[in-house]
């Protein structure tokens, strides 16, 4: 069949939200040809809570209706959504009792809400995938035993799943020890479902899918190592498997690359292919992270996500699309091979982050993109949007594609990581090619030349000096998350540039020594530090001591039974502050002991 050897244009881009601050997750086309949005608004980002957010737009993307659900001071966040012959289906969290629950909303086609399903499941909770069947009973997957309420991209709860009629009763519902969380979930013909997920263990994660019969029960399980293979969208294709979208830093990536990865209806590898750098960018702060994937209609899968950076330290120029900085919708289209067909970035020079999170094939042969949106000339609300782009192809340019190698393909079943080519030049809108890697993200600093001071009081020398003079190696944090392994000796794990606080960012230390090495924190990276003269620390084993802690006035509290250290920078008041505030700093392997002698304040 003749491809598409050239992307697709843009057609519209469209901004739809409040006054206040809008992140949209996903969207689909609908049945009448119009989109619809799901995501989460804060009328004051700096001090509420989360309410849930649907926008419906017309074939041109014009606004129709919008719908926000939530309470003031409550957690609720809207996460995926799927349409019926009568009605819409939203899933997400919301509320109950003061603490976040999964919850499923049935909507009719003018945003009136028909019923709600809480689930009154242990701890937080949250459904993150939604499928109707042939039959017209509805799946979803999600999370429960959670402990992060608001929008979470992967949990180390109990996933679980369930099955309800059209009316809200559930037919069936199990947990699943093999996943903390499910992610998606598809229907697969007449026989059961599959969830995808994102398995947490020790040193990584790892891309899964749990395949599940017709009343829950678990069939097969395989997950995809190789490193951090981070899953968050898959297609089912009848006969051949399935088809998966995420991102990586491992295999051949230094920072986090794109992540296609097929398997076969037994859950079998057959190949894996990593994408980034479009825009010709240093590797190793650029992030290029997918979240959605669909087949088009030659077959072929395209993969939709974002590229930038999120670096204090690195800025660069040169593309047409904007700086580095700026965050700009990546598309890669994919044969069923394994072949790059094309990738093209979207999104104009100085108009702001346009990053895609989500994506749907339109009745046109087209996509339409939903993508994080600050860009101004779209919408007169501000600071964030729902943005509604869409994508049409170029009639003209229907042709046998120029396609990159075959990649090698795995016919062991076991999941080793499998050598991806390097793409060929395409028609898209990369510039130029990726720059060589720096061998390792981690700062090695040499002794210092200094002599230490005769009475071996070091507390008055700069902080990298004090730090060379006190341990044998520096080993220091990068942008995005990162595997920081400790050496032998005394090493000093360094927190001196500042990064939003999220669990995609949370470094992984390996190797921690207690009463041997030390976690040194500047102001830079911790702003709430500035003008502190000693850290407040405290750790617990308690989930529910840890839930009271992060409502005191400490530092740093680490939760040892995870192997969690956590920044508060909003004081005492609920959680850790928002993304920019406080959060998930690192996640210790081994869960080793921690006290305050062990972490360091470098002023």
């Amino acid at each position: 069949m003749p491809q598409m050897a050239t992307p697709p244009i843009v057609g519209f881009h469209k901004g739809h939200g409040t006054d206040g601050e809008e992140h949209v997750h996903e969207g689909i086309e609908t049945l009448d040809t119009g989109f619809i949005g799901i995501g989460h608004t804060q009328d004051s980002p700096e001090s509420e809570t989360l309410d849930i957010l649907v926008i419906k737009t017309d074939s041109n993307g014009e606004e129709i209706w919008s719908k926000k659900i939530g309470a003031i001071g409550e957690w609720d966040v809207g996460i995926a959504i799927a349409e019926s012959s009568d009605s819409f289906y939203a899933v997400g969290g919301k509320s109950l009792g003061g603490i976040q629950k999964p919850v499923i909303i049935k909507m009719a086609k003018g945003g009136e809400i028909l019923w709600e399903k809480l689930f009154d499941t242990p701890g937080v909770g949250m459904l993150r995938g939604i499928d109707i069947t042939q039959n017209g009973e509805v799946a979803v997957t999600g999370f429960h035993e959670g402990d992060e309420e608001g929008f979470v991209f992967i949990s180390e709860g109990t996933g679980f799943a369930a099955v309800l009629d059209r009316d809200g009763v559930v037919v069936w519902q199990e947990d699943y020890e093999q996943i903390p969380q499910g992610t998606k979930i598809l229907s697969t013909d007449n026989n059961g479902y599959a969830i995808l997920s994102t398995v947490w263990n020790e040193e990584e994660n790892n891309a899964a899918i749990l395949k599940i019969g017709n009343s829950g029960e678990v069939q097969w399980f395989e997950s995809y190592g190789g490193g951090n293979n981070q899953a968050f969208d898959f297609e089912y294709i009848t006969e051949e498997g399935y088809v998966l979208a995420g991102h990586t830093n491992s295999i051949s990536a230094v920072n986090w690359d794109g992540l296609m990865t097929k398997v076969d209806t037994s859950g079998n590898l057959v190949w894996r292919k990593t994408v980034g750098q479009p825009r010709g960018y240093d590797s190793l702060y650029i992030h290029d992270e997918f979240y959605g994937i669909v087949v088009d209609s030659d077959g072929s899968y395209v993969m939709a996500g974002g590229t930038g950076d999120e670096s204090a330290m690195y800025e660069e120029g040169g593309h047409p699309s904007g700086p580095s900085g700026e965050w700009k919708s990546y598309l890669v289209k994919i044969n069923p091979n394994g072949q790059t067909i094309w990738e093209a970035v979207y999104g104009e020079s100085n108009q702001g982050h346009n990053a895609a999170e989500f994506l749907d094939t339109t009745i046109d042969g087209g996509f339409i993109l939903f993508n994080d949106s600050d860009t101004a000339s779209i919408s007169t609300k501000e600071p964030n949007n729902f943005g509604f782009m869409k994508l049409d192809h170029n009639a003209s340019h229907l042709s046998d594609a120029n396609q990159d190698p075959l990649p090698e393909t795995v016919t062991n079943p076991t999941p080793e990581p499998v050598p991806t080519p390097t793409p060929e030049p395409t028609p898209a809108t990369v510039l130029t090619p990726t720059p060589e890697p720096p061998p390792t993200p981690s700062l090695e600093l040499p002794p210092s030349p200094l002599s230490p001071p005769i009475d071996g009081d070091f507390s008055s020398l700069p902080p990298d000096l004090w730090l060379s003079q006190t341990h044998d190696v520096i080993i220091q944090s990068v942008r995005g998350k990162g595997k920081l392994k400790g050496k032998k000796g005394a090493d000093a794990f360094y927190f001196n540039s500042f990064e939003a606080f999220t669990k995609k960012s949370a470094d992984k230390i390996i190797g921690f020594k207690a009463s041997q090495d030390t976690i040194a924190v500047s102001p830079d990276a911790f702003p709430a530090l500035e003008g502190v003269s000693a850290i407040r620390f405290a750790s617990t084993k308690s989930k529910k001591e840890l839930k009271q802690l992060s409502k005191e006035d400490y530092d740093f509290v680490y939760f040892e039974k995870k192997g969690r250290l956590y920044f508060d920078g909003n004081g005492a008041e609920k959680n850790w502050g928002n993304s920019d505030e406080g959060g998930l700093v690192a996640i210790l392997k081994g869960k080793p002991e921690l006290t305050s002698f062990d972490i360091k304040l470098l002023a």
